[in-house]
């Protein structure tokens, strides 16, 4: 659902409107009628048919980003069913058409960092916004 609004309407007279709700218009109107000195509303209801947009959840690192004395596997996870996680490790920003991640990335450089950077991209959705993680390893591992 896309929530709802309360209205509170006076002087209706013979009206359209419409709302909108993240990218879904919700077109309506009201119409009075009186009868018998009571005001009767009819109201309808039409919707466009577009979804509304959604953004991917940004993905996490595990373990985070920081200085450690050892190699470490790196898992990406992203909260948005469904949806592919693409990576860098060369430190520009991922596209749709980055590495697709499939599984722990090996931190092992040693006296080095690694940066990894990724997005969450889901078809009909925004992709996520850019989650960056960096892994400094000391001279020897």
């Amino acid at each position: 659902p896309i929530g709802s609004t309360s209205y509170s309407v006076t002087n209706v007279g013979n009206t359209d409107r419409s709302i909108k709700a993240n990218s879904t218009t919700i077109k309506f109107g009201c119409y009075t009628h009186n009868d018998n000195n009571s005001d009767n509303i009819a109201i309808y209801v039409e919707d466009d048919g577009s979804a509304p947009t959604q953004t991917v959840a940004t993905p996490t690192f595990d373990p985070v980003g920081g200085n450690y004395k050892t190699p470490k596997s790196v898992t990406i996870n992203c909260a948005t069913q469904g949806a592919e996680i693409r990576y860098t490790t060369d430190g520009t920003d991922p596209t749709a058409n980055s590495t697709l991640y499939d599984g722990p990335i090996t931190v092992n450089t040693p006296n080095a960092t690694t940066t990894i950077k990724a997005i969450g991209v889901k078809a009909d959705m925004n992709s996520s916004g850019v989650a960056t993680a960096e892994y400094t390893l000391p001279q020897s591992v």
